[in-house]
């Protein structure tokens, strides 16, 4: 299938909730090839922030939104269903 979009291909879907292994719930924004390292797929994810989270997020100025090879996301997160 060769229109087959990252997401499927990965079984990441857009807009889907994980679990990072140590705590946290984030969501996926994109799945794209990052042209920087020789097209390795890549995910662009951001966590999903309790009222105590955003406020030190925005006290330290950190931005919401992360990014991990497809196979590094895969080892950290669980799909929540």
């Amino acid at each position: 299938m060769a229109n087959k979009s990252l997401n499927d291909k990965y079984s990441i879907p857009f807009g889907s909730e994980w679990e990072h292994k140590d705590g946290g719930l984030y969501i996926v924004l994109l799945i794209e090839h990052s042209f920087k390292t020789n097209k390795i797929p890549i995910v662009s994810y951001m966590k999903i922030l309790s009222d105590e989270d955003r406020k030190y997020f925005i006290d330290n100025k950190i931005k919401n939104q992360f990014v991990r090879t497809v196979e590094h996301f895969k080892n950290s997160f669980t799909l929540i269903q």
